[in-house]
């Protein structure tokens, strides 16, 4: 196969820029316009072509066509050829998504960055060099194109430097991950999301009226008409604002506060609400949409996280088919991360949002979800074959471990009790203490919400432990780990499933969790403006973010994750080989899409490759589920 690489220039200006637009919105506007693209063979110099060549010269399409085309962030590239010149190059190489793989410690993924990086040329074109200009004047033209055939060659350099690093497969996800983006097919069913958002608004204002009695205001006049309702729903978020109010209107709801440790009180803890605790942002996309409005109120955003979702999906939509952006390996377990303003991976399963997403015309969705892969994953890699055993003849263990935990038969029957023991299976494994099982419990995330005390959620912690002595003995090993990494010396795991070497976790795909960096301090050698916290030192992982902290159950947790990325890529790849490209994936679920005819092989198909161990490991009971739908109703 022909490579080649590919530059665009586009106008932009003040108000029409990707610094105020997503690159959805700002390809798909009317007000796009296409400078010029740069094309570089390998071995030749860079040709620069305008949009009527792309349009009308059989020889340049077919060029594209038969490439594999090179691109450093080949979303937006990608893009442009499909929505503008209905352009589809044989295959997708994404710089951007290779570097985020292999240098994952890398400040900026941006090109300059990357030529830096390797000691070559900066970009040349000066950022506000044509801002603002629909026709080139001829000099200006020059020094654009001269800029765009240098970065296609930064491109193509970088591109060839980071390829040996990328495995084949990962090179094949990466495509598809592209191509999800950029050959859009989802429609959407528009009165259904019209309503729903429609709907979100009235419940958020009821929502508010809720807290207004909880916090003791008086009910609102009617006779007020709308001015009051304002003024009302003004003075309520005003209410929010006090912690302790807070607190009240969302117990009022059935739900428990998120707590921090304090900084300045050693042993006590304090309300997670500001907008950078992780506490507020699951307040932010909780499945109550009636918490959902006190967050947002509290923060002074306009609208919740559901509205902002269905509004964007619909304003997508009246540009065309939607597409998915995701960015691959831009988690640090190298999972796939929502990108371009609309998290994909966070729509609500089985939530209005999902089934607004609908099939194109005459065709129908294929969705496949594997099921339990973390717990199945970690109890493999942990050596708790006893779970794997129970696992393969089909034992519900969320209600076992629920029964334990009760003292009385629990079945699906009971799904508060039951939900409590899905809880306890899938968070433990990554060392959940009392109190994070007393939160969680409390939030509903896994069915109703439970209160726990805290001499029941100490039970609930070792439970899972007594019950899992294996997964504790691997976090002894992750611990042990922590200790090789910072060494930077060498260990192995399970004949070489995992090896640590250089501050690095090789993963059986060949990809790597980097670890380089890893430090053991006080919190207050790592923020000196901080008072020691009492707990003494402990590891710390330096990111693009600033430091968090590690342990072992959270490496372990790190690890699984990990794994499970590598088993629903690798079907992914699979998929794709046998000619049927992902149109969708989140967490641990594919979807494709099928003519009405094929739906129903393609899922067998599907099911049977998500079924199929890995290479690495032969004997793990994996098992998946899945429907055909005309609408994402999974």
């Amino acid at each position: 196969m022909n490579f080649l690489t590919l530059d665009t220039e586009t106008f932009f200006s003040d108000d029409f820029t990707l610094t105020k637009l997503s690159t959805e919105e700002y390809i798909r506007d009317p007000r796009f316009q296409l400078h010029m693209v740069g094309i570089k063979q390998l071995g030749e110099p860079g040709h620069i072509y305008n949009a009527d060549t792309l349009r009308t010269d059989p020889n340049v399409r077919a060029l594209i066509e038969s490439s594999a085309a090179i691109a450093h962030h080949a979303h937006f590239d990608a893009l442009i050829l499909s929505h503008w010149f209905s352009l589809r190059p044989a295959f997708w190489i994404d710089t951007l998504s290779m570097a985020r793989l292999v240098l994952p410690r890398q400040k900026s993924h941006a090109l300059g960055a990357l030529a830096g990086h390797y000691g070559l040329e900066d970009k040349k074109v000066p950022y506000n060099l044509f801002k603002g200009l629909r026709t080139l004047p001829s000099e200006i033209y020059r020094e654009v194109a001269d800029g765009c055939r240098h970065d296609c060659f930064l491109t193509e350099t970088i591109a060839f430097k980071l390829l040996p690093l990328v495995p084949r497969d990962e090179l094949a996800t990466i495509d598809q991950t592209v191509r999800m983006f950029a050959e859009p097919v989802l429609q959407l069913d528009r009165p259904r999301m019209e309503s729903f958002l429609q709907a979100e608004k009235r419940r958020k204002a009821l929502a508010m009226l809720k807290a207004g009695a909880a916090l003791g205001l008086p009910p609102l006049d009617p006779a007020s008409g709308l001015p009051g309702l304002m003024d009302y729903l003004e003075h309520v978020e005003t209410r929010l604002q006090s912690a302790e109010m807070f607190k009240t209107a969302l117990e009022a709801l059935g739900y428990s506060c998120p707590t921090k440790p304090s900084h300045k009180l050693p042993g006590v803890t304090i309300p997670a609400i500001a907008k950078s605790d992780d506490g507020m942002k699951a307040l932010l996309d909780h499945p109550d949409g009636d918490v959902q409005a006190l967050a947002a109120a509290r923060l002074s955003v306009k609208s919740t996280i559901d509205e902002t979702r269905a509004e964007r999906l619909l304003a997508a939509h009246g540009r065309g088919p939607l597409p998915v952006y995701l960015s691959y390996a831009a988690a640090k377990t190298l999972r796939f991360v929502g990108g371009d303003k609309s998290n994909w991976q966070n729509f609500r399963r089985g939530g209005e949002i999902r089934k607004s997403i609908m099939a194109p015309e005459g065709h129908s969705l294929v969705i496949g979800d594997l099921s339990q892969i973390e717990y199945r994953l970690l109890c493999w890699v942990a050596g708790q074959t006893d779970k794997l055993d129970a696992l393969a003849t089909g034992r519900d263990l969320y209600s076992e471990l629920a029964t334990d935990f009760y003292n009385y038969p629990v079945d699906k029957k009971l799904p508060q009790e039951r939900g409590l023991g899905k809880q306890i299976t899938l968070s433990c494994g990554y060392g959940s203490g009392a109190g994070s099982i007393q939160a969680t419990a409390a939030s509903g995330g896994y069915g109703p919400p439970v209160i726990l005390d805290d001499r029941e959620a100490l039970r609930a912690r070792d439970l899972y432990r007594r019950t899992h002595p294996h997964v504790v003995q691997f976090w002894k090993w992750c611990e042990h780990a922590l200790q090789v990494l910072h060494a930077g010396t060498a260990t192995v795991y399970r004949d070489g499933l995992l090896t640590v070497s250089g501050g690095r976790i090789a993963l059986p795909n060949g990809t790597h969790l980097d670890y380089t960096g890893l430090r053991w301090a006080g919190n207050h050698e790592i923020f000196p403006d901080q008072e020691p916290d009492g707990d003494g030192p402990c590891w710390w992982e330096p990111s693009r973010r600033g430091w968090s902290r590690l342990w072992g159950s959270k490496l372990c947790a790190e690890i699984t994750q990990a794994l499970a990325c590598v088993v629903i890529k690798q079907a992914m790849v699979k998929m794709g080989r046998a000619g049927h490209r992902c149109i969708l994936q989140i967490h641990d679920e594919l979807v494709f899409f099928a003519p009405d005819a094929e739906a129903d092989l393609r899922l067998v198909l599907l099911l049977a490759v998500l079924k199929t161990p890995p290479v690495w490991a032969p004997d793990i009971p994996l098992d998946a589920e899945g429907i055909v739908s005309k609408n994402y109703s999974k």
